[in-house]
């Protein structure tokens, strides 16, 4: 059994209290493989003192963006030479099969170095001159952060919410699932062998009430959030009391839009690598496939076959495709969504029930429903597993409205044979990140939620943003020359 018995508390390791801690459960055995230190309340209060006081006067605030940037991507190969033992700690924890696992740390190393990249995008400062005079708008970090991370992602996530932060000068103290809490501790040991100076990231580990109380102190002005839109909503109405800013990237009920043109083994190859993948514990899983009325039986058809297909089993078993879902809750919760769906009228085409021989481990076969109407709770609520329901319809029009009938707008994509036509239905659907013949986010541009899939957006240079405030500050005409003639660039027009 794996132990660790230490926080990671303002740059330092520091020991739990004896007998203070909790026990991580295999999701592939359900036997205990680690046991983990409970980071105490008085710790967590040491962590977010320390960040104040490294956003007021610490040495970081006085580093240029370069030299910040450098430890980032020190940090990065810090990542990548330790992939083999990080990626097996991910799938110990997780049940995510290990290939799987080590693509996240890959990740994750990317993601520091496309944050670096983003953030050289943003000027520090500009100048702006009008009929009303000259100002120079300068941005600067909203002060330390909390950060709480979900499970399904520990490592690339804490790293998608701890970089753009750290480089825009803001200290994190950052929090990960009881499920899988020690895959966030790889970011604290890599930055701190990097040269991250003490106090710029805490990493603590304990159930919601830790999260309460970092969402709840006054002194951490903004959260960062990955989660269910419920605990969102919970937090940002708590923020809200505190006029904390907050960036919430929540759930998703994502449509894949099939158009009559489309190259339907292609499209359920990108369908299948969302939903049966990961066991669809993923939050832009495209988990509603429309489709023409005409080609319902063709897609549903090359679902199922692709679902029946995938090997399920050991994580660390390099053949596997599918492991199990991360607890017993998170299966059962799967297979009422099932239940209620052919309760409703619904038909399981393929899987729907639990793997015969693995009678250990939280599995679920990959499962694809047929004749489910767009109103079923089970195509308008996040089930965070691996099943696919299939709604058919007429004419272009009624797929978009279908595609907009939901509370949920984080992702989506469009299949065609003419991308041009694909880009004007892409144009129609109401979501944050939508892709033509493709899907998934790209490091350069924003990736956030609308309606109920959150607040604010993560990657790109407005990720980078999220962190920062603008300050203007008036000045004489002369010392606008004077920051023009250095090279800060110039916005409006001179009087």
């Amino acid at each position: 059994m794996r132990k660790h018995l230490e926080s990671f508390i303002a740059g330092e390791w520091k020991p739990t209290a004896p007998g203070d801690f909790f026990d991580v459960v295999s999701p592939s055995t359900e036997e205990r493989v680690a046991k983990v230190g409970r980071t105490s309340k008085a710790d967590v209060d040491v962590a977010i003192t320390a960040a104040t006081s490294a956003a007021r006067s610490g040495e970081w605030r006085h580093l240029s963006l370069d030299e910040r940037s450098a430890v980032l991507e020190k940090a990065a190969a810090a990542l990548v030479a330790e992939s083999p033992g990080i990626a097996e700690t991910t799938t110990v924890e997780t049940g995510m099969p290990l290939a799987t696992s080590r693509r996240q740390v890959e990740a994750a190393a990317g993601m520091l170095h496309a944050a670096v990249s983003n953030a050289r995008t943003v000027p520090k400062r500009v100048v702006r001159s009008d009929t009303m005079g000259n100002v120079v708008v300068e941005l600067e970090p909203v002060g330390p952060v909390g950060a709480i991370v979900p499970w399904n992602g520990p490592l690339s996530l804490s790293v998608l919410k701890v970089a753009p932060a750290l480089l825009a000068g803001c200290p994190v103290v950052l929090k990960g699932s009881p499920l899988a809490p020690l895959s966030p501790y790889a970011i604290a040991r890599a930055l701190a062998d990097a040269g991250l100076p003490k106090g710029m990231l805490s990493v603590v580990a304990g159930d919601g009430d830790i999260g309460e109380q970092i969402v709840a102190d006054p002194r951490l002005p903004m959260i960062t959030f990955t989660g269910s839109t419920a605990v969102g909503r919970s937090i940002g109405a708590q923020a809200g009391q505190l006029l904390k800013k907050v960036a919430l990237e929540l759930g998703g009920k994502s449509a894949a839009i099939i158009l009559d043109d489309a190259d339907v083994p292609a499209a359920v190859d990108v369908v299948a690598g969302t939903v049966l993948s990961n066991m669809g514990q993923y939050c832009r899983a495209l988990s509603r496939v429309l489709v023409p009325r005409s080609m319902e039986a063709e897609v549903v058809q090359a679902l199922a076959a692709r679902a029946e297909a995938i090997v399920i089993g050991d994580p660390m078993d390099p053949a596997t495709v599918m492991g199990p879902l991360i607890s017993k809750a998170q299966r059962d919760r799967v297979e009422s969504y099932v239940d209620l769906a052919t309760s409703q009228g619904a038909r399981v085409v393929a899987g729907g029930r639990r793997p015969q021989g693995l009678d250990r481990g939280w599995y679920f076969e990959p499962t694809v429903l047929s004749g489910v109407s767009n109103s079923h709770r089970v195509a308008q609520e996040e089930i965070f597993g691996p099943v696919v329901c299939v709604i058919p319809y007429d004419g272009e029009d009624e797929a978009v409205a279908l595609a907009n009938d939901i509370s949920y707008g984080l992702s989506g994509a469009v299949f065609t044979a003419d991308a041009a036509r694909g880009y004007a239905v892409a144009q129609r659907i109401e979501t944050g990140v939508i892709g033509v013949n493709s899907q998934g986010a790209r490091f350069c541009a924003p990736c956030g939620g609308t309606k109920l899939s959150g607040v604010g957006q993560e990657h790109g240079p407005e990720g980078y943003l999220e962190f920062l405030e603008p300050k203007t500050i008036l000045i004489p005409g002369d010392v606008a020359d004077d920051l023009v003639a250095s090279g800060v660039p110039f916005q409006g027009f001179r009087s």
